[in-house]
């Protein structure tokens, strides 16, 4: 779906990565007998937390080397899955380059050539760059959230995990 809003893709990250980590975050607040605001702190961390996650991992798709990603990148373009670096490079792309990406995005083959200059209009229109703000976004409002817990290891284990989950190369 080339016209795919940036609330929409946000949706459908909620509903296919934020909701699971939310809920394993809640789950485990809640089987730790932590009172019902921690418990809910923990609800939001894991949110923002799946919200980073899902972005970062979308970035790598045309970041990473086929090595770190174990796959060749641009496979979600290929399987039809339109992310945000590409929402919103299409959104703020010149209307030629718009048209080249559209048609690149929805040709049946694609060459690796096709696929780097995809690549430098993404960076161009800052679809890279926009994306791994908002991630940044998420990993600093999931941090938030632990705030009303004492500094202890367990609290700089989900510090870190919110930091790793946008500096993954894998």
């Amino acid at each position: 779906k080339l016209n795919l809003s940036e609330e929409e893709y946000l949706e459908v990250i909620k509903r296919k990565t934020a909701v699971l980590i939310q809920g394993a975050c809640q789950s485990g607040a809640i089987l730790a007998k932590v009172s019902k605001e921690k418990q809910e702190a923990l609800n939001q961390y894991g949110f923002h937390l799946g919200m980073a996650f899902q972005m970062a991992d979308d970035l790598l798709d045309y970041t990473a080397s086929a090595k770190e990603l174990g796959k060749n990148p641009g496979a979600d373009m290929r399987e039809g899955k339109l992310t945000l670096p590409l929402i919103h490079s299409l959104a703020n792309a010149a209307p030629d380059d718009k048209i080249w990406m559209q048609d690149a995005i929805t040709a049946p083959e694609f060459n690796k050539d096709q696929f780097e200059k995809l690549k430098e209009k993404l960076y161009l229109y800052k679809g890279i760059e926009y994306t791994f703000d908002r991630a940044k976004g998420h990993v600093k409002r999931a941090k938030a959230c632990l705030d009303g817990f004492n500094d202890c290891q367990s609290k700089q284990l989900l510090c870190w995990i919110a930091d790793y989950s946008i500096a993954r190369k894998v």
